[in-house]
């Protein structure tokens, strides 16, 4: 596809930079739907700041009238699908005061966790942070 060709030849960070530019761009003018793709850009070209910078804004969107377009920021949040936005989605469904916003983010956990031949529990498990600790659950203080 196009957008896959501009990925294979393009500085990832540049293309996450470009897609937040347009993101922000489509907020000042007021979110229109006919062109939210400008916030499905940031599935398909963000990285793990583009999901740190998100996350925080899909949690205030349904405070503001704006529940669906926070259900679109969840599926922005799996198309990334690192495990930075992982975590943020999982923490979406797990303490945001949304119920319907949480039901919606532990629905796209389950079917990322289907995608990649998981049940959700082992996903969790995995998005927890280490800490820095290793296998063992120790580390080294120097």
């Amino acid at each position: 596809t196009g957008v896959q060709t501009v990925q294979e030849t393009t500085d990832p960070a540049s293309l996450a930079s470009f897609a937040w530019a347009l993101f922000e761009q489509w907020r000042v003018s007021g979110m229109p739907a006919k062109e939210s793709w400008a916030l499905h850009a940031l599935g398909w070209l963000g990285d793990d700041d583009t999901a740190r910078r998100l996350a925080p804004i899909v949690r205030l969107w349904p405070g503001e009238g704006l529940h669906q377009r926070a259900v679109e920021g969840l599926d922005v949040l799996a198309a990334i699908g690192s495990d930075v936005a992982l975590t943020h989605l999982h923490g979406v469904s797990q303490r945001v005061k949304f119920k319907a916003l949480r039901t919606r983010a532990q629905e796209r956990i389950e079917q990322v966790a289907a995608d990649r031949g998981l049940p959700p529990e082992e996903l969790a498990d995995l998005l927890v942070p280490d800490l820095g600790l290793d296998a063992d659950c120790s580390t080294v203080v120097d």
